[in-house]
């Protein structure tokens, strides 16, 4: 009898705590109050040691010796006050950290409000990451926001952002790769996910006002972007998303690399996407299930397109009427690389020095190595003069970006080529490139 009213009062208890509002943060791996005006750092033990935490770190920050005391007590006031400042002063460290509250002191003291942050979540490989980070990057400087980038190890990529670039000193690097941030009961985000099925109007930032909660952006795409009033800030923007490829600065012994595999000479890129969904599968065993359905087939109809044959009848074309060009090529797989190669020397006798690289790289898995030769193709190919891309592709997309000067961009494509490769109208082809090489060997 004692046992049921033991058993009894147990479930009475929980029974209570539910509807008090108590509730398991698995992000957290504890019991937190689901009470927006209590939260949980401001329990009288933790609220002070976060709060002196805060505090001690701002006026630690080399810049905050020239602000004002009541400035900086302000701004810590600010930060303790927020949730999701919060959150991120307890999960970075180091360099990033320190990083993180400067650009918090910066941000105050030229707003002169309460700092706004912008997480983008970066998706899929390495052109779809940089082309969304570098959208974002572009949004933050039309509406001040503190850049958070999160860039996920995954299937997609083994690579680590400290494996490819040097650090940027305007982005906080996140050691957080997943939504941990998003659990957090007290956050306040305006999330927008471009990665979701479902989506088929991807939501856009509007750029003449400014959000009034942080945003939390997951997307492997551009940033859509809107301006009410004129098309002169939409135009800016675009300027500046290709600005901010020139803060990409690759790794030391990656440079080196870029440095000796990049013909010095004038000459012509090539980059070759024509592999379909279905066979990579290192990448994804259910297309359909990750891209979705009509996404899955749309991206294999336009890599379908990009025959190896077109390049080899454009190969060795451009390399029969001009002889001092090289042309270096960028390839999804070896069977690509050796197709074209073997084409275009049973079409003309040319000397091998001229297609490089002269090594073919076997790599065609997502690994941390791997991704590095990607880069190391990314930025040879951006060094080239003219630039022969695959269609549906935003390493393409991302090597013409990054390409400082006047660099012309012709995609290779059916609507040019008659289904055994030959050209529909060489002469039509010819005057359209002829101008563009003329100024480069000139």
């Amino acid at each position: 009898m004692i046992d049921f009213w033991l058993l009894c009062f147990v479930f009475l208890v929980f029974q209570c705590c539910l509807v008090s509002g108590f509730t398991y943060s698995k992000a957290c791996r504890w019991i937190v109050p689901f009470n927006d005006t209590v939260s949980y750092w401001k329990s009288t033990g933790t609220g002070k040691t976060i709060e002196s935490t805060i505090q001690n770190s701002l006026f630690s920050v080399e810049k905050a010796k020239l602000c004002e005391q009541h400035s900086l007590e302000k701004l810590a006031e600010c930060l303790f006050e927020d949730p999701d400042i919060v959150f991120w002063t307890r999960f970075l460290s180091g360099v990033q950290l320190e990083k993180f509250y400067l650009l918090l002191t910066d941000w105050f003291e030229k707003n002169s409000q309460c700092p706004k942050l912008f997480v983008v979540h970066v998706q899929h490989g390495l052109g779809n990451r940089l082309r969304a980070l570098a959208s974002a990057l572009a949004y933050v400087e039309l509406i001040p926001h503190i850049p958070i980038l999160i860039w996920e190890c995954d299937h997609h990529m083994g690579a680590k952002w400290e494996d490819l670039f040097e650090d940027l000193s305007n982005v906080v690097i996140s050691p957080v790769e997943d939504e941990s941030l998003l659990k957090n009961p007290f956050g306040n985000f305006f999330v927008i996910d471009y990665m979701k099925v479902t989506t088929r109007q991807r939501y856009p930032l509007p750029l003449e006002y400014t959000i009034s909660q942080h945003i939390y952006w997951k997307s492997a795409y551009l940033l859509h972007v809107v301006g009410y009033q004129s098309a002169q800030i939409i135009r800016r923007f675009h300027y500046l998303v290709k600005s901010q490829f020139s803060k990409l600065i690759p790794i030391q012994p990656l440079k080196q690399v870029i440095l000796e595999n990049c013909p010095r000479e004038p000459f012509i890129g090539f980059h070759i996407r024509q592999r379909l969904l279905h066979e990579e599968k290192f990448v994804t065993k259910n297309p359909q299930l990750e891209y979705g359905y009509f996404s899955a087939r749309i991206i294999d109809k336009y890599r379908s397109k990009n025959r190896v044959a077109y390049f080899c009848t454009t190969a060795s074309t451009l390399l029969s009427l001009y002889p001092s060009i090289s042309i270096y090529t960028a390839a999804d797989s070896y069977l690509s690389y050796e197709q074209l190669f073997h084409c275009v020397q049973n079409k003309i006798a040319v000397d091998h020095r001229r297609l490089l690289p002269l090594s073919i790289s076997t790599c065609e898995n997502r690994s941390r190595l791997c991704i590095q030769k990607a880069l190391v193709d990314l930025y040879c190919l951006s060094q080239s003069n003219l630039l022969f891309g695959s269609l549906w592709s935003s390493f393409t997309e991302v090597a013409h970006w990054l390409n400082s000067n006047d660099q012309s961009l012709v995609y290779l494509h059916t609507n040019l080529f008659f289904r055994n490769g030959s050209f529909r109208n060489e002469t039509e082809f010819l005057m359209n490139v002829e101008e563009k090489l003329t100024f480069i060997l000139s």
